[in-house]
């Protein structure tokens, strides 16, 4: 029996060294976006409609560096869109909670 043919995954961009260092980072972090879902939850559940993504990755920060025993994590500035989108894939009733710049991905 013949096989069928199997399209060719081709990316239609090449991911920027931004997007590999957030794809390595979240890799080898994923309490981060544990602790991001966590906060996000939180503030949603106080009744806000949007909120800042940068004010959730603040709260990570501050709880990784002052209350957790072990090494803080340094979460990139840069990377808190990603996890904003992430958070808004992950739960789509959500979409729109953070408010965020137009994005190649959206």
């Amino acid at each position: 029996m013949p096989q069928a043919a199997t399209a060719l995954q081709i990316p239609l961009f090449q991911p920027s060294k931004l997007e590999q260092g957030f794809a390595e980072f979240h890799r080898d972090n994923p309490q981060v976006y544990v602790l991001f879902k966590h906060f996000t939850m939180q503030v949603i559940a106080r009744g806000h409609k949007h909120y800042s993504a940068d004010a959730v990755v603040h709260r990570i920060r501050w709880e990784t560096n002052v209350t957790m025993q072990g090494e803080p994590w340094k979460v990139n500035n840069n990377y808190v869109s990603y996890y904003a989108r992430l958070f808004e894939r992950d739960h789509p009733e959500h979409r729109g909670f953070f408010r965020k710049r137009a994005s190649q991905y959206d």
